[in-house]
């Protein structure tokens, strides 16, 4: 048994993290129903789509999607009872429909004018896929294969060149809402992994470029705009050399993806008063929904939004932390809720226990950071999901909000030396919780 604890002891935190997220993240993949992932029907149209070379979402008839195989409706029809529906229980019954051939037309309005940046890893997929025939629930598995592969690539590459990260990697890249989100097809995980990028072209020591760094900061915030001010970073890193003209430039110019976002969604986005009524129900667009109209409200009374925020999150901070550590498919899906303390305890003590060394100013930084990142996001959401005038902001998720975890943690304002055996007891807490995630879907499903 020595033998054995002594081998645990020598795994290094960036072997932990693939070991965990390729086991856990593959059992995910294998056990989750086809279409059971926050909006992955959407996500799976839009990839096919692009994979036959469009690059945004059509619009025609009063509806926004475009042509996709028609075996992926089929399948989707097939699915759709086990949504938001808890006493629902996967059986065979979708995986023995005959799918026909040919193309059909599939509503994607929420997706359609999003950036194809986190959608090409799954076009190119499901491009090889269509050309090899190959559909049906192996396709979706090969799917989420896909975004999986490319985040145990990134966090492996992430921790190895950057060694003082390790713990903050393992403990916040392998939690259960971590590899839920990226074992599913969904462009999140995509853009995850290319904000993990950006954080090491950026603090790598004296490996630092900053034209890669600005093209990455370009690429995510084109795909979450939400997520532009973990751009800042930069003024708190010394080792670049970059000139003060350079830092600006990197921030500076990812706003351009805030502003083409914007575009897209005022020149894409089809209301739900306005979509063609044969096809708007069902889909995820809300009544009373007018993003220009929203942002015209709030630049005219920000105190009115600024009310709906801090009364939501008051509301909602709870069940968001929760999201953000633990949340698998549709509707309240969490693990339990020892699992859940148990992970806070490793998240903090990780946070106390890390080797980045930050001024208090440094810190303080770090979390209006945080909260500029919160506030935007909230009002992205406030434009896209709430009717104008809402007083209440719905559909403020965890994913939504994955960077802001290492940010926070970083920021701790305390410091303590790691205890012995560190990554095995976080490693151990992270088993146990994937374990429990495992449980929890296989109850809900099976």
């Amino acid at each position: 048994m020595s033998g054995v604890f002594n081998k645990l002891t020598s795994i290094k935190p960036s072997a932990w993290f693939v070991l965990l997220s390729i086991v856990f993240g593959v059992v995910l993949i294998l056990l989750i129903p086809p279409f059971q992932n926050p909006d992955e029907p959407a996500h799976t149209y839009r990839a096919y789509h692009l994979a036959s070379g469009h690059l945004f979402g059509a619009q025609a008839d009063q509806r926004s999607g475009g042509l996709v195989p028609a075996w992926l409706i089929s399948l989707d029809s097939a699915t759709r009872y086990l949504r938001n529906n808890p006493d629902a229980k996967s059986s065979s019954q979708y995986s023995a429909i005959s799918f026909t051939n040919g193309k059909r037309f599939a509503d994607f309005p929420n997706v359609s004018y999003y950036s194809p940046i986190g959608y090409l890893p799954f076009a190119c997929t499901a491009k090889i896929l269509s050309v090899t025939g190959v559909r049906g629930i192996p396709a979706i598995r090969i799917l989420r294969l896909t975004g999986l592969f490319i985040w145990v690539l990134v966090g492996f590459f992430f921790i190895k060149r950057i060694p003082d990260s390790g713990d903050l990697v393992l403990v916040t890249g392998a939690l259960p809402g971590t590899l839920a989100l990226v074992s599913a097809v969904s462009p999140d995980g995509i853009t995850i992994a290319l904000t993990l990028l950006w954080l090491l072209m950026v603090l790598e020591v004296n490996r630092t470029r900053w034209l890669p760094a600005l093209l990455l900061g370009l690429l995510f915030t084109l795909q979450r705009p939400n997520w532009w001010p973990v751009t800042w970073v930069v003024f708190l890193v010394k080792q670049t050399g970059w000139k003060t003209w350079q830092r600006w430039i990197v921030i500076v110019l990812p706003v351009i993806g805030v502003m083409l976002f914007l575009a897209l969604v005022k020149t894409s986005f089809i209301p739900f008063n306005e979509y063609n009524p044969a096809f708007r129900n069902g889909l995820q667009i809300n009544p009373g929904v007018n993003p220009m109209m929203q942002l015209k409200l709030v630049t005219e009374d920000p105190v009115f939004f600024l009310h709906a925020f801090v009364d939501t999150w008051m509301d909602i901070w709870g069940s968001v932390f929760r999201h953000l550590i633990g949340k698998f498919g549709w509707g309240p899906n969490y693990i339990g809720w020892g699992t859940t303390v148990l992970l806070f305890v490793a998240i903090f003590w990780a946070s106390l226990a890390n080797r980045i060394s930050l001024h208090r100013l440094e810190k303080v930084f770090l979390l209006w950071t945080g909260g500029s990142i919160i506030l935007i996001t909230s009002l992205i959401l406030y434009l896209q999901w709430n009717e104008v005038g809402a007083s209440y902001i719905y559909g403020i998720n965890g994913r939504y909000l994955l960077p802001l975890l290492p940010i926070l943690m970083g920021a701790m304002p305390w410091k303590i030396a790691p205890i012995k055996q560190q990554s095995l007891l976080i490693a151990m807490v992270l088993i146990v919780s994937e374990a429990d995630l495992i449980l929890h879907v296989i109850n809900r499903y099976y």
